[in-house]
């Protein structure tokens, strides 16, 4: 029988391990796990969530993962005067990965494509967005953020990449 999966994951390199995890908009739904005979290892009523944030994934960065119309996206938040180079993320599983012609990043795998389209960011000044212009810098399968107009490092900086599935 054909395995028909795959997994493309990413490895937040050098990142801290977190403790500190803020979840908001709890589902109406639950989920039971049964894992085995061992009644220890079992879980039910476990909640989902509309959002997390994990704080101090790196050390002054905290990655948020929101649902947002049945799809997961992220966001990095980057605390005032820290640096936006720390983010370093490793994609594994995939055939192969690029940056296409528009600037977005494109994961391959057997069944079609990942992209991360409309890569964005901003600094958050006296409540307001202000845009930040940003793209993708790929090494290999290792991916930063690269600002080429710069940025204002005294006020908090938001990257946010947007993943696409197709097939």
């Amino acid at each position: 029988k054909q395995n028909r999966q795959t997994v493309v994951h990413l490895n937040f390199i050098g990142a801290n391990e977190v403790s500190n995890i803020e979840k908001q908009g709890e589902t109406p739904n639950y989920y039971n796990y049964f894992l085995g005979n061992d009644k220890n290892k079992w879980a039910s009523e476990v909640r989902g969530y509309s959002e997390a944030i994990m704080y101090d994934l790196y050390d002054g960065i905290d990655l948020k993962l929101i649902e947002e119309l049945e799809q997961l996206k992220y966001e990095f938040h980057v605390q005032p005067n820290v640096d936006p180079n720390a983010i370093l993320v490793e994609y594994a599983g995939q055939d192969n990965i690029s940056i296409d012609k528009n600037g977005n990043l494109i994961i391959e795998n057997r069944f079609g494509e990942i992209s991360e389209n409309g890569l964005l960011a901003w600094n958050i000044v006296d409540g307001k967005q202000v845009p930040v212009k940003v793209r993708f810098q790929l090494d290999g399968n290792m991916v930063r953020y690269v600002f080429p107009e710069g940025y204002n490092a005294a006020y908090e900086l938001v990257i946010d990449p947007y993943l696409v599935f197709s097939s």
